[in-house]
């Protein structure tokens, strides 16, 4: 399955956001933030179906949670890559 990784500012929003997606039965992963990612992100990062992501985005927005920054998840040969994926 095709997944995207949403970050937030703190803590609080990614466990507001987890909450908020659970509420609307869109499949969230809380995962750490991995480490390519770095920067001044909270270390706690959601993972959910690339499908979805608009729908969360607008949910999490309107709920108050609105992520950092929203990431494409691709996997070679074991090897991910983060890539920025546009709202």
């Amino acid at each position: 399955m095709e997944m995207n990784l949403l970050t937030f500012a703190n803590t609080h929003f990614a466990v507001k956001a987890e909450q908020l997606l659970q509420d609307k039965l869109i499949p969230v992963s809380p995962m750490p933030l991995p480490v390519k990612l770095g920067g001044s992100l909270c270390g706690i990062c959601l993972r959910i179906p690339r499908k979805q992501t608009t729908a969360a985005v607008d949910l999490l927005t309107a709920g108050g949670a609105m992520p950092a920054a929203v990431y494409q998840i691709d996997e070679t040969d074991g090897n991910k890559e983060y890539l920025p994926w546009l709202i």
